[in-house]
């Protein structure tokens, strides 16, 4: 029992590390994305439209490391995108 207490709790403390890890990622991107663009209001829209891709990839059962590789490939959106068209084709083929 206290083997499987340590090992939870070993896999609790990698699994904090990978999401400080994935947090820091994320505010160098918005900062390299911010030199990138120069202007506030399309910086904004950036951020805007990353979170709404990012929490649809993560709806759409796409683990971090996916949507991380995806977004770094530039086909996150595409993948979305198909993903979303092929969940409604089966949708309505069901109806």
């Amino acid at each position: 029992m206290a083997k499987i207490a340590s090992k939870s709790a070993k896999s609790a403390r990698e699994l904090a590390a990978v999401l400080k890890n994935l947090q820091r990622a994320e505010g160098t991107l918005v900062l390299e994305t911010a030199v990138g663009v120069g202007n506030t209001a399309k910086l904004g829209e950036i951020i805007s439209t990353g979170k709404q891709t990012t929490f649809l990839g993560e709806e759409l059962g796409f683990t971090a490391k996916e949507i991380g590789q995806l977004q770094k490939a530039g086909k996150l959106e595409q993948a979305i995108d198909s993903t979303c068209e092929s969940w409604l084709a089966k949708s309505s083929s069901e109806a």
